[in-house]
């Protein structure tokens, strides 16, 4: 059993290391809202720089018109975005961009007769060279998400008679 010399020491490292840990997790968290802060205000800036308008919750698209929470999509020609929420960090600031490029980047809006895959791929490539712009980094996860997702929407697109893969497209089918 410890004398209670190194009891009162034992106490008193338990307190030193809380008050370090207590310190650290402040640091950390003033850190996430700055940066959840930084990510709001710059998704604001592209909205404004590009005169588009964005909603959130809203209920214009599919099952999003019972549970108030429909996918993230662009509304060309209103030059409106819908999303889940303001974005606060990497994942939902990305999303924004890509939504935003579905309006501003060359064809990337699938209602002028451009194939959906290769809309969401320019929308995502206009992403990409924004994050770049901003001095982002492209995340392995966000990227290997978005080629997937544009992978099933080429495959998709040759179930409903697409007749070839758009060239820009082609690179995502190489063996």
């Amino acid at each position: 059993m410890a004398t209670p010399a190194t009891q009162r020491i034992n106490h008193l490292r338990k307190i030193t290391m809380t008050n370090e840990w207590q310190e650290k997790l402040k640091k950390f968290q003033e850190a996430k809202k700055e940066k959840s802060a930084w990510y709001e205000k710059t998704g604001r800036e592209i909205l404004e720089k590009h005169q588009i308008t964005a909603c959130y919750k809203c209920d214009c698209r599919g099952w999003g018109r019972e549970t108030k929470h429909s996918r993230a999509h662009a509304h060309t020609k209103k030059r409106i975005v819908c999303l889940d929420a303001v974005p606060k960090g990497y994942k939902s600031f990305f999303t924004l961009l890509h939504e935003v490029g579905h309006i501003v980047a060359e064809k990337a809006d699938y209602s002028s007769g451009v194939p959906r895959s290769l809309a969401e791929h320019n929308a995502t490539e206009w992403a990409y060279r924004t994050l770049k712009e901003l001095g982002l980094p492209i995340k392995r996860k966000v990227k290997g998400e978005y080629d997937s997702y544009i992978k099933e929407k080429v495959a998709r697109g040759l179930r409903r008679g697409l007749k070839e893969i758009p060239k820009e497209l082609r690179k995502h089918f190489k063996s």
